[in-house]
């Protein structure tokens, strides 16, 4: 039977034992929890990430399997983006917290599958592709939103971030 990717929530950090680069980690999906070892250096308690369980197939065809990390017991693997196919960003998937948890991936807004946590930034900008082909340009309070998202500018910390799709 095979499992699917879902989102869950960090309960639990502790260091590795025999590895300093490691944590390990106890997730909840709202239902039951699980055991994984993870190397990631975004993660943090109370994180919604993204998980692939034991018996799951990643979009880039990785088998997940219980496996044994220096000792400790490993029961699925935290998503990054990159594991899903998305892009390169290093780190594990930050969902914004209104994330419900045990959500399959198909049905996350792929705008939040990022390591980034971009629920935290102000957005000032938004190009989209009309049905013309034509870019429009949205800023700040913007409403009926229609086409293709194309890149969106975010404010933070006295800094102006661009994200392309």
């Amino acid at each position: 039977m095979m499992n699917k990717i879902h989102s869950v929530e960090i309960i639990e950090v502790k260091k590795h034992p025999h590895a300093t680069r490691l944590n390990i980690c106890l997730v909840s999906d709202g239902e039951k929890q699980t055991q994984v070892v993870c190397g990631a250096s975004n993660l943090k308690l109370g994180l919604k990430t993204m998980l692939a369980p034991v018996n799951s197939i990643t979009p880039k065809g990785l088998e997940i399997k219980k496996t044994n990390l220096r000792g400790v017991e490993s029961n699925g693997m935290l998503c990054s983006a990159k594991d899903l196919g998305i892009n390169n960003e290093k780190g594990i998937i930050d969902l914004p917290p209104e994330t419900k948890l045990n959500t399959d991936l198909e049905s996350i807004n792929s705008q939040d599958l990022s390591s980034t946590p971009w629920y935290q930034y102000k957005k000032v900008e938004e190009l989209r592709l009309n049905s013309q082909n034509k870019i429009q340009v949205f800023r700040k309070d913007f409403d009926k939103l229609t086409g293709e998202l194309v890149s969106e500018t975010y404010f933070f910390k006295d800094k102006y971030f661009y994200r392309s799709f």
